[in-house]
């Protein structure tokens, strides 16, 4: 099956946002600095909305990473605040600037990771040979 210019694209795009993270890995071992989590964190997050408009399209694909970034945003700010759900903690200015005491670059890490949780639970479901719904009753 071929696949059309546009997916094929942007295919390549998310290949060399992945190599960019991947890539910013050498600073951080020839320097150590945060620079290199604000950097991976960023390209990841760019290197998963385009890797999921294909998928989900571009509506649906930014709003996903909307509520993944506002829910990570949410617990962090609920966590940083009140100890409540990971304990007591705060953040430095090490990550940059934030919002309620949680740097901008702490949410998209939860967006990151809420999609490519979602891409794993998908893999595993398609893999399995099990709809969602027999999924669920199989869980269930």
């Amino acid at each position: 099956m071929t696949r059309p210019m546009g997916e094929r694209a942007l295919l390549v795009l998310a290949g060399l946002l992945l190599a960019a993270a991947v890539l910013a890995h050498v600073p951080y071992i020839l320097s150590g600095t945060q620079t290199f989590w604000i950097a991976v964190t960023a390209s990841m997050s760019v290197f998963c909305l385009v890797s999921s408009a294909p998928i989900m399209g571009w509506g649906n694909a930014i709003a996903f990473a909307a509520i993944g970034y506002a829910f990570g945003l949410f617990f962090e700010t609920m966590s940083v605040h009140t100890g409540f759900p990971f304990g007591p903690y705060y953040y430095t200015d090490v990550f940059g600037p934030g919002v309620f005491g949680v740097p901008f670059i702490i949410p998209l890490a939860w967006y990151v990771i809420t999609y490519l949780a979602y891409g794993i639970a998908n893999v595993v479901a398609i893999r399995s040979h099990l709809g969602i719904a027999q999924l669920h009753r199989h869980l269930a």
